[in-house]
């Protein structure tokens, strides 16, 4: 459970590449949803993922420090429990980086910091705009960046309930797409919200595949609880509506505050309606689709 400062709870509201085979071996094949361009995913830990899109490297929120770390951001102490599956140096050049948000470690730790001034474009909020070094735009809801013929598009996120987002700051998820590629969701860390049912409302029937933050976050106790990211019943619920022929969970493992962890989040998943469209990454081995 995450530790809140006092002031934090008046706010608070009650890869993989095929020709990278020496991170992790051949990719797990899967039925293909891609289209005609090139699709996979290596889960790194965390919310941190390696994908290859056609011809772009894209990594998501990035993790790279070990375990044992400790962070202060103010409103919590987050610990780091796991090694990243592999570190920067095993990395093939990076073409985007797709930043949710910078202001917590379990996004963006020291490491993934560093990363960020020797990789292609950076996208993210336009808060962590302000703050990050390197070739880097910020993105409101809504607004899309093209890269060649692919288009990324930021789409909203929230990361607690309302009342705690001037304390938690602002998070954005992303979507990309193009006429050859799948369209790929990525959710940041995100409760539902007014927001997620905007994404759902454009977008369902749409979603090739999902990336989905879970962990559930909480604060509280009993019957008083806070979440501030998606518990697997959500993200559950979340693939449903958006009929997303295949979606995997993250943002579940290497951290103490998260309270669901992958293992148990898993059989949320495996229990559901929705399991057969599952992928599970918690293996890190790159999956191509």
């Amino acid at each position: 459970m995450i530790q809140f400062t006092k002031k934090s709870l008046l706010f608070a509201v009650t890869f993989a590449l095929t020709a990278c085979n020496s991170i992790q071996g051949e990719p797990t094949k899967l039925k293909s949803i891609s289209k005609n361009s090139d699709f996979s995913v290596q889960l790194i830990g965390g919310p941190t993922t390696l994908l290859k899109y056609g011809d772009l490297t894209i990594i998501t929120d990035p993790t790279f420090d070990p375990a044992g770390g400790k962070y202060d951001i103010k409103i919590a102490i987050l610990e780091k429990t796991d090694d990243p599956a592999f570190l920067p140096k095993d990395l093939p050049e990076i073409d985007v980086v797709l930043l949710s948000h910078d202001q917590h470690a379990d996004n963006l730790d020291n490491a993934g910091r560093a990363l960020l001034e020797h990789s292609g474009i950076i996208l993210t909020t336009g808060d962590a705009a302000g703050r990050t070094k390197g070739n880097v735009v910020g993105l409101d809801w809504w607004e899309t960046y093209k890269i060649g013929d692919v288009t990324i598009t930021a789409v909203p996120a929230q990361h607690g309930p309302a009342p705690a987002v001037p304390i938690v700051g602002p998070v954005i998820g992303f979507i990309i797409s193009s006429e050859t590629g799948p369209t790929v969701y990525i959710s940041g860390d995100t409760v539902p919200f007014s927001g997620t049912d905007a994404i759902i409302e454009r977008y369902a029937g749409k979603i090739d595949y999902a990336l989905l933050h879970t962990g559930a976050v909480v604060e509280g106790e009993g019957e008083s609880l806070t979440y501030f990211s998606m518990q697997a019943s959500e993200a559950v619920d979340l693939a449903a509506q958006l009929d997303a022929k295949a979606f995997s969970i993250i943002h579940a493992d290497s951290w103490v505050h998260f309270s669901e962890k992958m293992p148990a989040a898993l059989d949320v998943v495996l229990s559901s309606t929705v399991a057969s469209r599952m992928i599970d990454l918690s293996d890190n081995k790159p999956v191509k689709f």
